[in-house]
């Protein structure tokens, strides 16, 4: 499964017990070849403790409700179907807020002063 996220962290991170990776992460300006990729995270043996340096990886709808789906299943609840599309509930109250600061604001002045 394919999901977007971005990567901030200095440093190397060493493991005390060996961990599977559970992910291979590739930036978007590489090109799509297996040298592009690289392993990252750690998982627990049984699979249910995972860890990534790629934030906002439960912004992507899909991996999120399979997550949620394999937990309910360990509970023995039925899967949920549907899928919150917290993008689209993201992109429409960001377009939300840019058209209130449009109405309440000079948006040219403020890029003038900007510009210098």
């Amino acid at each position: 499964m394919n999901v977007e996220g971005y990567e901030i962290h200095m440093g190397r991170t060493v493991a005390l017990e060996p961990a599977d990776a559970p992910f291979r992460l590739r930036p978007l300006r590489l090109p799509e070849e297996p040298g592009s990729w690289h392993r990252d995270g750690a998982m627990s043996a049984d699979g249910k403790v995972w860890g990534t340096y790629l934030h906002d990886v439960f912004h992507n709808d899909a991996l999120r409700r399979e997550w949620l789906n394999e937990l309910r299943a360990d509970k023995g609840l039925a899967p949920l179907l549907e899928a919150t599309r917290f993008g689209e509930l993201r992109k429409q109250a960001f377009d939300r807020l840019a058209e209130h600061v449009r109405k309440h604001l000079d948006v040219g002045n403020i890029y003038r002063m900007m510009e210098g």
